[in-house]
C-alpha cells in the first residue's frame, strides 16, 4: 500500500494593539484568546503577536477585547508651555487614553523667559469653543477630565514679550501696566510704556537723593527738569530695554539772614546762590549736590538786592546753615532848630534806594526811625511850619543825620519870651527916668 505525505501549515499570527484611529477616535486591544482558551492581557502598543509559527492541524478561533480610546492634541503653543500631562494608557502612545480615564493637563502661563524677553500664552480654546483669556505667570489647568469621553482639541495663542529693567530711583511707576498683574517689567511686543520715580527719595536729616538725569539701553542721559517725579520718553517694546536712573547726594543749605548789625532776621523775597557757576533761586534754604561751590550772590529785600558786595564762598560737604548779614540798615532822622532844641511833628517824605517813598513825622524828641532800609541810602525832605529843607544819608556810613530848620514852635517862644523881656525893660526904663511936672496956684 502506497503511503501519502500530507504537508502541515505552520501559521503565525500578529495584530495590531491599536486599530481604527481617525480624527482623535481609535480603539486599543485590551486582551486576546485562541479557541475560547484563556484571555491573554495585551498591555503595550505596536504588535502584538498572537500565534506563533503553530501548526495548523485544526480550526483556530481567535477573539479580541478591545476598549474605546480618545487622543488629547494640542499645538506648538501647549506643547512648549507644557507643565504636565496625564501619561498616556499605553506608555509613549502619543496622549491615547483609554475611554473613563481621568486626564488632566496644565500649562505654564509664561516659558523660556531670559534677561530680555520669553513667551506669555495669552488664550486657549478647547475643542473649538469660545477663547479663554490667561493673564498669569503661574500654572493654568487646561484639562481636568474625570474620565473622557471625546478626544480634546487644544489650540492656543502666544505672545512675544520682553523685559523693561530699572535700574537706580525710587518708587518707580510705568505709565501703562503688565499684561500680568504683579509681573513687573514683562510687556507684550509693541506695547508703549513711561517710566517714572520719585525726583528727590531717601531724605533724611539734612541729606537726600535727586535724580539728575536719566538714560534708555545705554544712551545719552536725558536731564531730570524737576525735583518732583521724573518721567521718561516713551519706550516701545520692540526688544528688551533698560532704563537707568542717575542720582546725586545733596545736602540742605539752610540760609538765616539778618540785618546788617545782626540781630533782626529777614525773610527776603528772594534769594539767588551762585552754584558750581550756575545760578539756582531760594528763599530760606536750598539743596546743593554734594562737593559743590556756593555763594550768595543776591538777597532781594523789598526789591533791592541787599547782598554783601563780597560774597564768601562755600564747598558744601554736608547740611549747612549760613548766617548772612544784608546790607539792611536802620537810619534816625534828626530835625533840630538853630537853638538846638527838637521838632516834633515835622512832616518827612524819605525816599529810598528801591524808589518807595515814606511819609512820616518827627517823634516829640524830634526823631524819625527808619528800620530796615535796603541798601541804607535815602533822601528827602523835612518840613515844618511852611519851611522846607532837604537832606540825604547814607546808613551804611553814618546811623544817624541831622536836620535843622529855622523856625520852630520853640524858636518862636523863645522869640516872643525874650520881645516880652525888652519891652518890659523898655516900659521899666521908661517909667524910672521920665521927669515928674508940679503946677503952683498963687
Amino acid at each position: 500500500m502506497d503511503t501519502a505525505t500530507v504537508k502541515v501549515p505552520v501559521v503565525s499570527l500578529s495584530l495590531q494593539g491599536e486599530f481604527g484611529r481617525a480624527s482623535g477616535n481609535g480603539w486599543r486591544m485590551t486582551s486576546f484568546a485562541i479557541n475560547n482558551g484563556a484571555s491573554v492581557p495585551t498591555g503595550t502598543g505596536g504588535t502584538v503577536p498572537v500565534l506563533a509559527s503553530v501548526a495548523l492541524t485544526s480550526p483556530q478561533t481567535v477573539s479580541v477585547q478591545a476598549v474605546k480610546q480618545y487622543q488629547v492634541s494640542f499645538d506648538r503653543n501647549v506643547a512648549a508651555a507644557l507643565d504636565s500631562v496625564t501619561p498616556p494608557t499605553v506608555p509613549g502612545d502619543g496622549h491615547w487614553y483609554d475611554s473613563g480615564s481621568h486626564v488632566t493637563l496644565t500649562v505654564h502661563g509664561v516659558w523660556g523667559r531670559n534677561s530680555t524677553e520669553g513667551f506669555r500664552l495669552s488664550s486657549y480654546s478647547l475643542n473649538g469653543a469660545t477663547a479663554t483669556l490667561i493673564a498669569s505667570s503661574g500654572t493654568v489647568t487646561i484639562l481636568n477630565l474625570v474620565a473622557i469621553s471625546a478626544p480634546q482639541g487644544i489650540t492656543s495663542n502666544a505672545t512675544v514679550q520682553y523685559l523693561l529693567s530699572v535700574a537706580g530711583g525710587s518708587g518707580s511707576t510705568y505709565s501703562t501696566g503688565p499684561p500680568i498683574a504683579g509681573d513687573s517689567g514683562w510687556y507684550d511686543s509693541g506695547a508703549v510704556v513711561r517710566v517714572s520715580t520719585n525726583g528727590t527719595f531717601d531724605t533724611s536729616g539734612g541729606t537726600r537723593q535727586r535724580i539728575t538725569g536719566w538714560s534708555v539701553d545705554g544712551g545719552p542721559s536725558t536731564p531730570a527738569g524737576t525735583s518732583s517725579v521724573v518721567t521718561t520718553s516713551a519706550i516701545t517694546m520692540d526688544s528688551g530695554h533698560s532704563v537707568v536712573f542717575y542720582a546725586v547726594t545733596q545736602y540742605l543749605v539752610t540760609l538765616v539772614v539778618s540785618d546788617s548789625s545782626g540781630a533782626h532776621t529777614l525773610i527776603p523775597d528772594s534769594v539767588i546762590l551762585n552754584v558750581n557757576g550756575g545760578n539756582q533761586m531760594a528763599t530760606t534754604s536750598a539743596w546743593v549736590a554734594s562737593g559743590a561751590s556756593l555763594q550768595v550772590v543776591s538777597i532781594t529785600w523789598h526789591g533791592v538786592n541787599v547782598a554783601p558786595s563780597h560774597p564768601d564762598t562755600y564747598v558744601v560737604t554736608s547740611p549747612l546753615t549760613l548766617a548772612i548779614d544784608a546790607r539792611v540798615y536802620d537810619a534816625t532822622i534828626v530835625v533840630k532848630d538853630p537853638l538846638g532844641l527838637p521838632i516834633g511833628g515835622a512832616d518827612c517824605a524819605i525816599t529810598l534806594a528801591n524808589g518807595t517813598t515814606i511819609h512820616a513825622s518827627t517823634s516829640g524828641d524830634g526823631t524819625l526811625v527808619l528800620r530796615q532800609i535796603p541798601i541804607g541810602t535815602f533822601q528827602g525832605t523835612v518840613s515844618s511850619l511852611g519851611q522846607t529843607s532837604t537832606l540825604s544819608g547814607d546808613a551804611a556810613v553814618q546811623g544817624t543825620v541831622e536836620d535843622r530848620l529855622a523856625l520852630s514852635w520853640g524858636t518862636i517862644s523863645v522869640f516872643v519870651v525874650l520881645l516880652a523881656i525888652v519891652i518890659l525893660a523898655v516900659v521899666f526904663i521908661l517909667h524910672r527916668y521920665r521927669k515928674p511936672s508940679f503946677s503952683y496956684r498963687g
